[in-house]
């Protein structure tokens, strides 16, 4: 992943331990930011905004679902203002 343009000139190092887990958290919880770990741990260690990236495909989906409630409020609609005759 490159380095965001904010980390650049960055020379000081700072060592951590952590447990594999935690290790793989990081990395994962990075990649849905579309940072670097560095970058990820830096802004965490100084609350700053942290932003998820959302897939194209998860886009696509809720735009679809999104669609597809917009069909159904129609339809209901549709039918709640039809005259309904009462059969004995």
């Amino acid at each position: 992943m490159p380095r965001p343009k904010r980390a650049q000139g960055v020379t000081s190092e700072i060592h951590i331990r952590v447990t594999s887990d935690e290790k793989d958290i990081l990395h994962i919880q990075a990649q849905k930011a579309g940072l670097t770990v560095s970058e990820y741990l830096r802004r965490c260690s100084l609350n700053k905004r942290l932003y998820s990236r959302v897939s194209d495909k998860a886009v696509a989906r809720l735009s679809s679902l999104c669609g597809l409630q917009k069909h159904l409020l129609m339809q209901i609609s549709a039918f709640h203002t039809k005259p309904h005759f009462a059969t004995n």
